[in-house]
């Protein structure tokens, strides 16, 4: 394209040397013009003329709001809101490491297991009881002694669950369990 010197800033372009200025194409500098961004003014030489320095100062005041109302109002805002979460959601993962490694916290595995432990000594001592009193209750017909009988297994057996303690750090065989 060669280089063309104005005279005046305020020269009548035409819409194709308008958009050739503002790197837009024809269909665009229309639907500026249709937003009310650009104007033409009124010529008798044609009706699609347009003041270039008018229209070049309006098409950066559009670009500088348009810019300023995406970024400013939405953009920084959600930035800080999303920020501000992310801040949040770091601090709550930190504060739960540091109860974990204080032993304020307990990992879900580790629970979950030691529960299937604690459910299933429980349930083995509760299936032992019949095999464990029926010599006892051979031939009893007093039925005081037999609920007495049967009282003492059943206490037995929770007394063995209460002292099922394994939340500390120590394993079946007493060794102390390093979690990775």
């Amino acid at each position: 394209m060669p280089i063309v010197e104005l005279a005046d800033a305020n020269v009548a372009c035409t819409v194709r040397r308008l958009g050739e200025v503002l790197g837009l194409s024809t269909r665009q500098i229309h639907h500026l013009e249709r937003e009310g961004v650009l104007k033409r003014i009124s010529s008798r030489v044609s009706s699609r003329r347009y003041r270039l320095a008018d229209n070049v100062q309006s098409y950066l005041r559009y670009q500088r709001d348009y810019v300023t109302r995406k970024y400013s109002i939405n953009g920084d805002q959600a930035y800080n809101d999303a920020r501000s979460r992310r801040m949040a959601a770091l601090a709550a993962i930190e504060e739960a490491r540091a109860k974990q490694i204080s032993g304020q916290f307990l990992q879900r595995s580790r629970v979950t297991g030691l529960m299937i432990g604690l459910l299933s000594q429980v349930r083995n001592h509760v299936l032992g009881i019949p095999s464990r009193c029926s010599r006892q209750l051979i031939g009893q017909r007093d039925l005081h002694k037999v609920r007495s009988i049967l009282d003492d297994a059943c206490r037995n057996c929770l007394i063995e669950a209460s002292k099922f303690d394994s939340f500390d750090e120590t394993g079946k065989n007493g060794q102390r369990e390093m979690d990775a």
